[in-house]
């Protein structure tokens, strides 16, 4: 005889999972505070995948190595991450950058983002405040929408355990 806690109990068949659609992240965007560029300044950015990324920007650093007939360079870590940072000052405001806000000009005017002078702005921020954007524009979670488990056990936020 099977206990009728049991007998209630969801399968892999019956549940459907749709819930998980809401941890797709394509789309979402984040605001990143820079206090230290600019009182109030902010990035508004999404989130990159490094691996997509890296591996689109090394194949294009291969193609033009080959063309120019020259071996890519075997490097050390610390030399490494010094190159993928320098990159990413390039890559970021093609791929994840997408705004920013309260960044005025010397006479008070909003400066507009663009591309380019989301390059020249990464191209003079040191990087201890670079390396900290980086990380979180390839932190997937930090773009992630939470998810109500009690919604969709069809629970009440009182009846949950914990609460």
């Amino acid at each position: 005889m099977v206990p009728a806690d049991d007998a209630a109990a969801p399968t892999a068949q019956s549940f459907d999972f749709s819930h998980l659609k809401q941890l797709d992240i394509e789309g979402e965007t984040r605001w990143y505070d820079m206090p230290r560029v600019w009182p109030g300044f902010r990035l508004k950015v999404r989130c990159t995948d490094p691996t997509v990324n890296r591996t689109m920007w090394m194949g294009r650093r291969e193609i033009v190595a080959k063309l120019e007939g020259r071996e890519m360079p075997v490097e050390t870590s610390d030399k490494q991450e010094r190159r993928y940072r320098e990159e990413d000052r390039e890559l970021l405001p093609e791929f994840a950058i997408v705004g920013w806000e309260n960044l005025t000009d010397g006479v008070g005017r909003p400066v507009p983002f663009s591309v380019e002078a989301g390059k020249q702005l990464l191209a003079k921020l040191p990087a201890w405040i670079l390396d900290p954007l980086r990380k979180f524009c390839m932190e997937p979670t930090n773009f992630a929408r939470a998810i109500n488990f009690d919604a969709i056990a069809g629970k009440s936020p009182a009846a949950s355990p914990g609460s």
